[in-house]
C-alpha cells in the first residue's frame, strides 16, 4: 500500500532532526579544530619567517639595522597573532546573521567534488568506500555561493536542518579556512616586502601561477610553507634583456599545518566522519523528496480525473 504524504513528511522530519544534531556536533568539533588550527598557524608562520630571514635571504636581513630587525620581528609577531585570532573567532562573527535558504540545487557537481576532496570523505565506519555526493546542477549556483560572506558561517544552527544546507555550511567553512591562510601569508609577505627582505614586489598573478603549478604536480622541494618561483624582472637601462629572478615567499598549506601538529590532524577525523554521515543522510533525504513528489503527483492526478 502506498504510503501517505503525511507519513513521508514525518520521515523527512526525522531525517531533519538527525541533520540538526550532526550540525550541532559539527559546530563543536569545528570550534575545537579552529582553535588549535589558529595556534598552529601562528607557530608555523613564525618558523617560516625565521627560515626566510636566516636561510633564504640572510644577507638582506643582516643589512637591516638592529631597530629595523626588531620592527620586522614585532610586525611578524603581530601578524601571526592576528592570524591565530582570526581562526579562533571564525565561527563567532555576526552571530545574529540569519543563514540563506539553501536548497539541493545550490551545490553543483563540481562543488560536491571539492567538498569531498577538502574533507577526504572516502570511507565509511566499516572501511568501505562511500559513494560521492550526487549534486544537481543549477545555473547561477556558483555565483550564489561566491556572494556569501564569511558571516554566514555563524548561521543559526537550527536552520541547518537539511543535508544540503549542512554540507554547504561545511564547504563555506573550508573555503574560509583557505582564505584565512592566504590572507595570513600575504600579510607576512607584505612585511618582508616593506622591509626590502624580499627582492621585489610580487604580483598576485605570479603567486597564483606558482600555486597552480605546484598543485599540478610540479616538483617543489621547499621547506614547509615556503614557495619558490622564478619571476622575470624588467630590464634596466644598462641591460638589453630582462632576467629571471628566483623568489621565495610564504605560502601556508593546510596539509602541512596539520602534518606539523598530530593532534590537529586527529581532530580532523571526526569532522570527516560527520560529513560522510551527512552525505548518507542526503541520499535518504532525496529519496524521500522523490517519494513525496510522486505521492503528490498521484494525488493531483486523482483529484482532476473524471470519466466521460
Amino acid at each position: 500500500m502506498p504510503r501517505s504524504i503525511q507519513q513521508i513528511e514525518q520521515d523527512m522530519a526525522t531525517l531533519s532532526e538527525n541533520v540538526a544534531a550532526i550540525a550541532l556536533e559539527l559546530h563543536a568539533r569545528y570550534s575545537e579544530y579552529l582553535q588549535r588550527l589558529g595556534q598552529s598557524v601562528q607557530q608555523q608562520l613564525i618558523l617560516a619567517s625565521y627560515h626566510i630571514c636566516t636561510q633564504v635571504y640572510p644577507d638582506a636581513f643582516l643589512q637591516l639595522s638592529f631597530a629595523e630587525r626588531q620592527k620586522v620581528q614585532q610586525d611578524l609577531q603581530r601578524a601571526s597573532k592576528q592570524a591565530q585570532q582570526s581562526f579562533s573567532s571564525l565561527l563567532d562573527t555576526s552571530q545574529q546573521t540569519p543563514s540563506p535558504t539553501l536548497t539541493e540545487e545550490q551545490l553543483n557537481e563540481e562543488e560536491a567534488k571539492q567538498l569531498n576532496e577538502l574533507l577526504d570523505i572516502d570511507t565509511t565506519p566499516n572501511g568501505e568506500p562511500t559513494e560521492p555526493i550526487e549534486e544537481g546542477k543549477s545555473e547561477g549556483s556558483e555565483a550564489q555561493v561566491l556572494s556569501m560572506e564569511t558571516e554566514t558561517l555563524s548561521t543559526q544552527l537550527q536552520q541547518l536542518n537539511t543535508p544540503e544546507s549542512a554540507l554547504q555550511w561545511i564547504k563555506l567553512i573550508e573555503r574560509s579556512i583557505g582564505q584565512h591562510l592566504q590572507a595570513a601569508a600575504s600579510e607576512v609577505n607584505r612585511i618582508f616586502q616593506d622591509a626590502k627582505i624580499l627582492p621585489m614586489n610580487l604580483p598576485q598573478q605570479f603567486l597564483e601561477m606558482a600555486i597552480q603549478a605546484e598543485e599540478a604536480g610540479s616538483p617543489m622541494n621547499n621547506p614547509p610553507h615556503l614557495l619558490s618561483l622564478l619571476v622575470e624582472s624588467d630590464a634596466t637601462e644598462s641591460e638589453n634583456e630582462s632576467k629571471v629572478v628566483p623568489i621565495t615567499v610564504i605560502y601556508l598549506r593546510l596539509s602541512e599545518v596539520e602534518f606539523s601538529n598530530p593532534i590537529l590532524n586527529r581532530e580532523r577525523n571526526p569532522i570527516r566522519q560527520l560529513a560522510a554521515n551527512l552525505s548518507k543522510l542526503q541520499k535518504q533525504y532525496r529519496k524521500k523528496q522523490r517519494e513525496r513528489a510522486i505521492a503528490r503527483a498521484e494525488l493531483a492526478w486523482r483529484s482532476s480525473w473524471y470519466e466521460d
